[in-house]
């Protein structure tokens, strides 16, 4: 799955970057007409949708109400898949996580906790 939380929302998500990939809303019954254009990708905090690389999450806020700018000075940038974005950096991603206070993280959250670990050994 991945998540992508805290989108900007005033500048969401093209719709021609998800068009190919078949996204379907996971909030409606399979089998439904579904089209993912303007109309039907409405600027909201939160949209689940299912494709063909998988499932997706677009959250405009994170369980402490963060936001998109908030997390910007937390994040780098990627490049993958034609496509350039910023991600939130580990300890951010972290804090993050617990604060959501999920069982399902618990595991996630450990093996960032490793990950983090390593890489400031690598660091020093």
């Amino acid at each position: 799955m991945i998540k992508i939380v805290a989108f900007d929302v005033e500048n969401a998500i093209p719709t021609s970057a998800l068009a190919p990939h078949k996204p379907y809303s996971r909030e409606a019954p399979p089998g439904l007409p579904f089209t993912w254009d303007a109309k039907n990708n409405p600027q909201r905090p939160e949209f689940t949708l299912t494709t063909e690389l998988g499932d997706i999450d677009l959250l405009g806020e994170t369980a402490r109400r963060e936001t998109y700018s908030d997390l910007l000075p937390h994040s780098f940038d990627v490049d993958a898949f034609g496509v350039q974005f910023k991600c939130v950096d580990l300890p951010t991603l972290i804090r993050i996580k617990e604060a959501a206070g999920r069982a399902k993280d618990r595991e996630t959250i450990a093996e960032l906790r490793v990950l983090l670990e390593e890489s400031e050994k690598k660091r020093s």
